[in-house]
Order: C-alpha cells, then sequence, then structure tokens
C-alpha cells in the first residue's frame, strides 16, 4: 500500500530514479538549509515556511518517489514544486504525491501552486495538467547569443537604482503583465521591494529612465562560467526602447573577461514582449528553449461560512501555453 511521508532527510540513489528539475539547483540550494533549519522548517506551518520540503511515496521502506516544495519568494500564500522524482518503473506513483501535497498545503492555506516545466518534457507536463489539474498559466522563452554587437545608446538614460524608483518599478511590472495573468504572477509590493533592494556579487542592475523619469530596468544575472541571464522590462509607451537597453548590456559584457553568452528571458505575459521578440530577432538572438509555468489553486471554504462551501475564481482556464524553470518572477 503507498503511503506518503514528510522527510528531512531527501537524498536518494539518483541512478535509480528520473530526475526532473523545476527550479535553478542554486535557488534549491539556497532553500535547502541545515538539518537543525530544516528541523526547525519542519515544525512551521506552510504559510510560514522558510526552507525547502520533502515528501516521498513509499511501499514499505521503498521509496518510490519524491517530491520537494520551496516557499514562493514574492508569497506565503504560494509555493512552487521545486523537483519531482521517479523511481523506473513507479510512474504510477506520481500523481497521488502531487495530490497529497496539494491537499496538505492547501488545506493549511497555500492557495496556489506554480511549477515550471521545460517544453522538451511532455510527458511532465501531461502528468500535471491532465492528471493533477494543472493548467497553463503563462511562457517564458530563452534567447540567447555568444556574439556581442552592441548598438547605439545614451549613457545618461541608465542610472543606479534609488529607493524612491521602486514604486515606479513596481507599478511598470505589474501594468506590463496581462489583467488575466495577474492573480497568478503579481508579486506583493513589500516583496517586490525586497527583491530590488537585495543585490548579489553575481546580480547587476539599472533603472532605464526617459528623461529622469524611470521608465524600465535591466537586471543582468552571472550564471558562471561567463553564462549571463538578462531580464529586461520598459513601461508601454517605450517599449521601442528595447534595442537600446540590449545594446547597453552588450557593451557592458563586452568589457568582461569571462563572457560566453547571453541569454535573454522573453516573458510571454508582459504586454511589450512582442516588442522585446521584434529586437532580439533584429539582433540575431537565437530561442534555445522555453518553458511553461503551469498554476493549480487551492479552493478553500470560506471563513465567513463555514457550512457552505464557496468556489471563488481568480481568472478561467487559459488556453495560451505557460513558463519556466529559471524563477526569475520580476
Amino acid at each position: 500500500m503507498l503511503k506518503i511521508k514528510r522527510t528531512i532527510f531527501d537524498h536518494i540513489k539518483e541512478q535509480d530514479f528520473s530526475r526532473y528539475m523545476f527550479i535553478n539547483p542554486e535557488q534549491i540550494q539556497k532553500y535547502s538549509g541545515n538539518i537543525l533549519y530544516r528541523s526547525i522548517n519542519h515544525l512551521l506551518p506552510p504559510t510560514n515556511k522558510i526552507f525547502r520540503e520533502t515528501f516521498n511515496a513509499l511501499d514499505g521502506k521503498k521509496i518510490l518517489a519524491q517530491i520537494s516544495l520551496v516557499p514562493d519568494k514574492f508569497s506565503n500564500l504560494r509555493c512552487q514544486i521545486s523537483s519531482l522524482k521517479i523511481r523506473h518503473g513507479a510512474e504510477f506513483s506520481a500523481k497521488p504525491l502531487i495530490d497529497y501535497i496539494i491537499n496538505n498545503y492547501g488545506g493549511s492555506g497555500i492557495q496556489s501552486f506554480m511549477v515550471y516545466i521545460d517544453e522538451n518534457e511532455p510527458n511532465i507536463i501531461a502528468l500535471f495538467k491532465l492528471e493533477c489539474g494543472f493548467r497553463s498559466c503563462a511562457k517564458i522563452e530563452f534567447y540567447e547569443t555568444n556574439e556581442l554587437n552592441a548598438g547605439d545608446f545614451e549613457e545618461e538614460n541608465f542610472k543606479d537604482l534609488e529607493v524612491q524608483d521602486i514604486e515606479k518599478l513596481l507599478e511598470i511590472n505589474t501594468a506590463n503583465i496581462f489583467p488575466h495573468y495577474r492573480p497568478a504572477l503579481t508579486s506583493k509590493a513589500k516583496d517586490f521591494r525586497y527583491k530590488f533592494l537585495k543585490h548579489t556579487k553575481n546580480d547587476f542592475f539599472k533603472v532605464f529612465c526617459v528623461n529622469s523619469v524611470p521608465e524600465g530596468y535591466f537586471r543582468l544575472y552571472d550564471n558562471g562560467n561567463g553564462n549571463f541571464v538578462a531580464d529586461i522590462i520598459t513601461s508601454k509607451p517605450y517599449e521601442q526602447c528595447y534595442w537600446e537597453i540590449i545594446s547597453y548590456i552588450e557593451n557592458y559584457l563586452k568589457k568582461s573577461q569571462k563572457f560566453n553568452t547571453l541569454t535573454i528571458l522573453l516573458k510571454k505575459y508582459r504586454e511589450t514582449s512582442p516588442a522585446l521578440e521584434e529586437a532580439l530577432k533584429t539582433k540575431l538572438y537565437i530561442q534555445i528553449g522555453a518553458t511553461q509555468i503551469l498554476v493549480k489553486d487551492y479552493w478553500q471554504t470560506s471563513k465567513e461560512s463555514q457550512n457552505e462551501e464557496k468556489l471563488f475564481v481568480l481568472f478561467n482556464d487559459l488556453t495560451s501555453q505557460a513558463a519556466r524553470n529559471i524563477s526569475f518572477m520580476l
């Protein structure tokens, strides 16, 4: 008989399993914590989790499947499935394991679950969508170049982030998300501000301005070995400026001694994504892949009416495709 059990010790023999990573491994490490912290995290309710949490599907003492979740960076009512491992020949155990964590977390206050899946994994996408009730929410495409052909740009249009810029950038980010995606993809203001103010040595950030007014930004991540990833956004009136922003990034990377590739995220849930796509194709960037974002909302009984179950719908099931495992949710 299949049993589901939460575990602090999630190491398994990888060669016996098919492994599906849905979030960048470095982020997984960030959410791991040591055994002491994981033990404390184990006792916290789902809405207060700090580190990754793992569940096993067991047949006796034999692990058939394992799933891990991490708290969402932007909302304590949302979490992300970070990885799924399935023992060869035990594919039947994946659905009850996924259903269990949805019911376990959903019944304890988590309102939505997200998973980023590479489009090259159609069987896993089908598992989540067709068998576990997830829906396509949005899509992120990845455009890459290994040649830097920086065009013209105005240096005065780029500046360092100042605290007073953050509200304007939050407004630009929120307005840029198509309305039917906002319930699942919009972040809270306080978390958005925290993300802006938190920088690392591998993180380069600039605000794009027009007449000293913030109209966009870019964040450039160094993923190591000379491979960089950029997330770019402008306000709708200045979407024609994507070319200039890309040129600024390319010029910056030309000064780097370790440049290998530059990958730019094309977030299809943004209203300005067609303009960015046109700029990327004009600059001869090549699409190298795409990721879907799948979402499932957990419908709860309203606190105001304990005896009557009420379902509330944030938005209808969408026919458009969804998004990817590097979860840069800015």
